[in-house]
């Protein structure tokens, strides 16, 4: 149905490109959230339709355009079934992704509080190692830090999405393999 919907003609019907762009684009995630809603044979998780609606946008306005995303760390890592993994499966080395942490301070999630505080970096997390440095702040290529030992081996990573993370607000993972940049 929806590529049938697709394959409309333009002119037939007097609309714009930019329309049929936006309708297709409700339509699909009106068929993404039915199929959640109904369990539908053939149903993807979440983060796949979630790189299918980026790449909708991104295909539609050409090779040349570039998009960014925003989500939680979890969403845009490249590790197995997560949205980034789908889209560096689809763009190969034409997708970017930037992990964002920090080591003290609050977040907002969605539960009873309005801010929830994060857990303090204890040893063994990469959090931990990042406050270490003279910078409070920075930009970090993941791609080109080879030479930093306490990031070639897996540690523990602040995760947190959309509900509080009250009891455990790290996942051991490999920094270095999920993410190409990191902010702190």
């Amino acid at each position: 149905l929806y590529r049938q919907f697709s394959a409309l003609p333009l002119k037939k019907y007097n609309v714009t490109a930019d329309e049929l762009f936006k309708v297709k684009r409700y339509f699909l995630v009106f068929l993404q959230s039915m199929s959640m809603h109904f369990k539908a044979p053939v149903l993807k998780n979440r983060d796949e339709y979630m790189a299918d609606n980026v790449a909708l946008i991104a295909d539609h306005h050409g090779a040349e355009a570039r998009i960014i995303v925003s989500a939680d760390n979890d969403h845009v890592t490249k590790s197995n079934g997560r949205m980034g993994y789908a889209l560096m499966s689809r763009y190969g080395k034409n997708y970017l992704n930037i992990g964002f942490t920090y080591s003290k301070g609050t977040y907002v999630a969605d539960g009873p509080k309005g801010f929830y505080p994060v857990h303090e970096p204890h040893l063994g997390t990469y959090e931990y190692f990042l406050e270490q440095c003279r910078y409070k702040h920075f930009f970090l290529d993941l791609r080109k830090a080879n030479g930093i030992e306490s990031l070639n081996r897996r540690s523990g990573f602040r995760l947190i999405g959309s509900r509080p993370q009250e009891v455990m607000q790290f996942a051991e993972m490999d920094i270095r393999k999920v993410f190409d940049l990191l902010i702190y």
